[in-house]
């Protein structure tokens, strides 16, 4: 299963069944913001969606990252 979330210098999303939903993630976080036409978004700061395969780990009732998270990067 592929998990996404969003990586910016500072922060770090939680992983979320689609793309999508890590974008939310972002905006919701001031980290990205959807474009005045609605139709895109944008990073904020600089950032980008990463995607995992497997579902979440929990170590210590913490999300811990999946051992190679690909990097995609959006305009």
């Amino acid at each position: 299963m592929r998990s996404f979330r969003y990586r910016t210098a500072t922060l770090l999303g939680p992983w979320r069944e689609s793309a999508e939903a890590a974008v939310q993630d972002a905006i919701r976080a001031k980290q990205a913001r959807r474009d005045e036409e609605g139709g895109g978004w944008h990073w904020v700061v600089p950032g980008a969606i990463e995607e995992g395969q497997g579902a979440p780990l929990i170590v210590s009732g913490k999300r811990d990252s999946n051992p190679s998270p690909r990097r995609r990067q959006s305009a």
